[in-house]
């Protein structure tokens, strides 16, 4: 976590901060994320309180899983996770953290690594998980033994299901269209896609294999703080 912080704060500058003033201070009172990990409460009250406020500065937060504990904070709308979390249960209570408003469209993002499911720590469920090729929403849902009610147009379910959509994107029932799907996918993830692209054709010169543990078909390096990445999404209303 700290490392990522350190990363958006050197590669932004100044473009972290709103207002930046040559001569400062320039703090978490004008700048456009924070860390929540190991503040004092009444930081932590700022920081919600400012992202939750439309015209706040905060747009991104940076925390362990004690943001899912005890906190209503409304107005997320999309989880990146830093990692696999030890269980369903753990990955589904961080998840849950977006998707507060019923009218918002929400987005889990898992961002994987080498050795990232080393950890014996993990259950088995969570490794197939990451390593699933059916649908994400099933599988995680599979864990709860609830019953799958499908996405009436697959892009609107998860990175493995936007794989099948032929959708136009334009269908308001259930979508039986045959053409492409030219769905607008969430900045977020389009961004982190275009730089798994990108790395792909850069780093030629350092493809490592993967845990044994762990395999998939493409790379990349967010952040360009930890080794090769993977990414899945899974999408919720």
């Amino acid at each position: 976590m700290a490392d990522v912080y350190e990363y958006l704060e050197t590669s932004l500058n100044r473009d972290a901060y709103i207002d930046f003033k040559e001569e400062g201070p320039n703090d978490n009172r004008n700048r456009l994320f924070d860390m929540f990990h190991m503040k004092t409460d009444g930081v932590k009250d700022f920081i919600c309180t400012s992202y939750m406020n439309p015209n706040g500065n905060i747009r991104v937060f940076l925390c362990s899983t004690s943001f899912s504990m005890g906190l209503d904070v409304k107005g997320v709308d999309t989880v990146i996770h830093n990692g696999p979390a030890n269980d369903g249960d753990d990955y589904v209570q961080e998840s849950g953290r977006a998707g507060r408003e019923p009218s918002q469209q929400c987005n889990a993002i898992l961002l994987t690594y080498k050795r990232c499911l080393g950890s014996q720590n993990i259950f088995p469920s969570m490794k197939q998980y990451v390593k699933s090729k059916t649908c994400r929403r099933a599988f995680i849902l599979n864990i709860f033994k609830t019953i799958v009610e499908h996405a009436h147009i697959p892009h609107f379910c998860c990175d493995i299901c936007r794989l099948s959509c032929k959708c136009a994107c334009s269908c308001e029932d259930e979508c039986v269209c045959t053409n492409t799907c030219n769905q607008v996918l969430p900045k977020i993830y389009t961004a982190i896609m275009s730089n798994e692209d990108n790395d792909d054709s850069d780093d030629n010169d350092d493809n490592d294999e993967l845990d044994d543990m762990f395999s998939s078909d493409s790379d990349s390096d967010v952040f360009r703080i930890v080794n090769k990445r993977t990414t899945s999404h899974l999408q919720f209303r």
